[in-house]
């Protein structure tokens, strides 16, 4: 299909065969494959200014990033690549009003804020991921969840995070978006960190 939308010049889609191989390719972990695909759709979708659509192919990278920080038993700087995908899809998204998409975003940040140690965020995250599914009827996050090696399960049945939790299922879409927007804790420690070790030097 690709080659027949290239050869009658209908670049769209031509983007939308390579995101579907994308999501393919990663689906089944071929991690390089998926890259490719995703890149090209993503180049094509900016060039058509295809909001929608680099709002997906954002989203898929942002899938690639974390599925790499898995299988190098945690990197950090992949997961802040991830983070930086997942903020312009949401964005995206968010605009949009397109529940599905940052329904599926708002899961994946809550991955990032785990593997970060930001237990708290992460289950305000993914109670409010929860919310909007029931409320939505979209349950398209658990085949994403199993690929991920992720349980908000684990998060829901901690005594510790039952406040947190609560606070997530009370969230608007709105604010559960807003919060994933905000500043990734972990870049505002990771800053600090690098402030400390500055002034100690200095000192």
């Amino acid at each position: 299909a690709r080659e027949i939308f290239r050869d009658i010049g209908d670049d769209a889609g031509v983007g939308r065969c390579d995101w579907a191989l994308a999501n393919i390719a990663w689906g089944i972990g071929r991690l390089d494959e998926s890259h490719l695909h995703a890149i090209d759709a993503l180049t094509v979708f900016e060039a058509v200014d295809d909001r929608f659509m680099v709002g997906w192919v954002t989203y898929t990278l942002a899938l690639e990033e974390l599925s790499r920080d898995l299988l190098a038993g945690g990197d950090p700087e992949r997961r802040r690549e991830a983070h930086r995908w997942l903020r312009q899809s949401l964005e995206i998204f968010a605009e949009a009003q397109d529940v599905s998409g940052y329904t599926l975003v708002l899961d994946a940040v809550a991955v990032v804020a785990l593997r970060d140690g930001q237990r708290k965020r992460a289950a305000i995250l993914s109670a409010a991921v929860i919310g909007l599914e029931r409320v939505s009827g979209t349950r398209l996050n658990l085949w994403n969840r199993d690929v991920l090696g992720f349980d908000p399960g684990e998060l829901r049945s901690d005594p510790e995070l039952a406040e947190a939790w609560a606070a997530g299922e009370a969230m608007s879409a709105a604010e559960a978006v807003a919060y994933a927007l905000e500043d990734d804790p972990s870049q505002a420690q990771a800053g600090a960190a690098r402030s400390r070790r500055g002034n100690t030097t200095k000192a």
